[in-house]
């Protein structure tokens, strides 16, 4: 059996994994231990009784008995709060997004996890949306000048504000043209925040929108283009991510690429500077700095 535990039941990401875990015969193997929340307790409460699962006292509560925690708070800055003490433990963890909202809080999570052999998973489900992979795949084979994603974004909550939507943006952006943008500049309209993502050789537009839902994304080849639609109603995206934490968390063979998860930490940051001082910010340097952590 691997037994799990559940950190931040606010979050649909609990709700889905869930009901994979209890309708989906692949997972009988797997034991849930518990859940917990800081932030809302009534949706612990109704995530337990729903699934019929123990409520934790404490979010630290199952170090030592867990294999596996899913740390999905709305808030990422809870994120490294919650996941680190299993991090100490060797425990495969799922990081929902935003993996976190501080730089520092990011190489202090990935430092842990290297430190402590973890096998790391999460970022935001929709770079595992068929199409989202499909483009990626056509932009390495052909190359590109350009593109553009879409995706929603919301200002006004009490989860971290700019961060509680933007990695869904960044993380395509960043997994379709490359993880190493050289800066970024934000434009705000009344309700939208075009971002332009300046890489070495082409920019991409980015085009996150209030209360608007749709995810989409384009590449320009040289010659021709390619758009493509997210349609979380028919993607499996989230299924494929449970299930790739699931079989990651068996695989005693599986090797963390731990510096993927820093990157879109670094270029929400630049994008917030951006947004809040109206001028074009370098996305930080973190290679060679975060080398002298983790190697």
């Amino acid at each position: 059996m691997k037994k799990i535990v559940f950190l931040g039941c606010e979050n649909s990401h609990c709700n889905m994994f869930l009901n994979y875990i209890k309708e989906d015969k692949k997972y009988n193997d797997v034991e849930v231990l518990g859940c917990h929340s800081e932030l809302d307790k009534p949706a612990e409460e109704k995530l337990a009784n729903l699934f019929n699962i123990k409520r934790l006292a404490n979010y630290d509560s199952e170090v030592g008995n867990a294999d596996g925690v899913v740390v999905a708070a709305r808030h990422g800055g809870y994120h490294l709060k919650f996941a680190k003490p299993y991090l100490k433990e060797g425990v495969t963890a799922y990081i929902d997004k935003p993996f976190t909202i501080s730089e520092e809080d990011a190489i202090e999570l990935v430092k842990t996890a290297k430190e402590n052999k973890v096998k790391l998973t999460g970022q935001s489900s929709l770079i595992l949306d068929k199409n989202v992979v499909e483009l990626k795949k056509l932009r390495e084979e052909k190359g590109c000048v350009g593109g553009f994603v879409r995706s929603i974004i919301n200002m006004d909550n009490p989860h971290g504000g700019f961060y509680f939507y933007a990695e869904h943006l960044v993380d395509m952006v960043l997994f379709i043209f490359g993880w190493n943008p050289k800066s970024v500049l934000a434009r705000v309209y009344k309700d939208h925040i075009n971002v332009t993502f300046k890489y070495k050789n082409y920019d991409v537009e980015g085009i996150f929108e209030e209360k608007n839902d749709q995810y989409c994304a384009g590449v320009c080849f040289a010659k021709g283009q390619d758009v493509r639609e997210v349609d979380l109603g028919v993607s499996t995206c989230f299924k494929d991510h449970f299930d790739e934490f699931y079989e990651v968390m068996k695989d005693d063979n599986y090797v963390t690429n731990y510096e993927q998860f820093l990157p879109p930490v670094f270029v929400m940051n630049a994008i917030d500077r951006s947004i809040k001082y109206g001028k074009e910010e370098k996305v930080r340097e973190f290679h060679n700095f975060i080398m002298a952590f983790i190697s």
